[in-house]
């Protein structure tokens, strides 16, 4: 089964697409300029179909480091306010 997004109006740019089809979950960013894939998935099996559009709230990019596994993300706003967003992160990495 393939989900193509023929038009999208009123949703703000840099939003996040997830589809749930079944058990499936498929996300990515919009303008999708892809059909969304669900292989192995009939229009039949694709009960509960769920449609979600999450909208940037910040956004951030962060240079990992070999040995440094906490991290103290401040993240731009992008809702135009001046409200201070921070994430503290572990990062472990696992073998």
């Amino acid at each position: 089964m393939e989900v193509i997004v023929e038009n999208a109006v009123g949703i703000p740019d840099g939003s996040i697409l997830s589809i749930r089809a079944g058990n499936v979950r498929r996300q990515g960013s919009l303008p999708a300029d892809k059909p969304v894939r669900f292989s192995g998935t009939g229009i039949l099996e694709a009960s509960p179909f769920k449609v979600d559009v999450f909208a940037p709230l910040g956004s951030a990019r962060v240079v990992l480091k070999p040995k440094g596994d906490l991290y103290t993300v401040e993240l731009d706003s992008k809702s135009g306010t001046n409200s201070s967003m921070q994430l503290d992160l572990r990062i472990n990495e696992i073998s």
